[in-house]
């Protein structure tokens, strides 16, 4: 979406400003990270530090980041100048790969294609509560997780501004669920580096307003 003002967030709506995390270690060595911990490279910060003048007008009354170090390590940097505290929940982790976890990211790629195919006969409500390969976390509950946090902290936080740190994979599949585009428009890296939504929320329902360093397919 093009660069827009927004009105002022209202009651009871909630804002989020919801940010993926700057470049990690293992987007550099292109591993499946999950809920292992790599931290920020020198690039990744210098993402976040570029980023932050873009969130410097906006009142935040909190920030809360994944507890894992790349979106902690964002967090702080984005809001350096706020002198907010970064609160950290394992509620906003990227996705779990189970004993995926740490694979290279090309032969994993082609794993979830095999393991894919045996859910192809499956309506598309019941493959999004199916955990491929029996443990990497089904889509249900990756969504569930934000949304629920979302939803919470909207009621917590009526009429005011709450930034979220997090990753590429939780925010690529709540922004399929809240419509903004398919699962083939969303392609798994559709997130950029430092990408984000802006959303509302009163407790029950989301209305996007923003995406920027969010790539759809077949979207010029």
């Amino acid at each position: 979406m093009p660069d827009e003002v927004l009105s002022p967030v209202q009651k009871p709506f909630c804002r989020f400003y919801v940010v993926r995390h700057g470049e990690s270690q293992s987007n550099v060595m292109r591993f499946i990270a999950g809920h292992t911990d790599p931290r920020l490279t020198p690039t990744g910060k210098q993402q976040a530090q570029k980023r932050a003048p873009d969130f410097k007008h906006i009142q935040f009354a909190e920030v809360f980041s994944s507890d894992l170090l790349r979106a902690h390590h964002t967090a702080k940097i984005l809001v350096k100048h706020h002198q907010l505290l970064v609160k950290t929940t394992d509620r906003l982790r990227e996705r779990f790969y189970g004993k995926y976890e740490g694979s290279d990211y090309d032969e994993f790629n082609k794993l979830l294609k095999e393991l894919m195919k045996k859910y192809e006969g499956l309506l598309e409500a019941q493959r999004r509560k199916e955990r491929l390969g029996g443990e990497i976390e089904s889509e249900d509950e990756l969504f569930e997780r934000l949304q629920l946090f979302v939803r919470e902290m909207s009621v917590a936080y009526p009429g005011k501004n709450v930034m979220v740190v997090c990753h590429g994979g939780i925010m690529r599949e709540f922004l399929i669920r809240i419509g903004f585009g398919s699962r083939s428009e969303l392609q798994p890296g559709a997130v950029k580096n430092l990408g984000y939504f802006i959303v509302d929320c009163d407790g029950t329902e989301f209305f996007l307003k923003k995406a920027e360093g969010i790539e759809k397919e077949g979207v010029e």
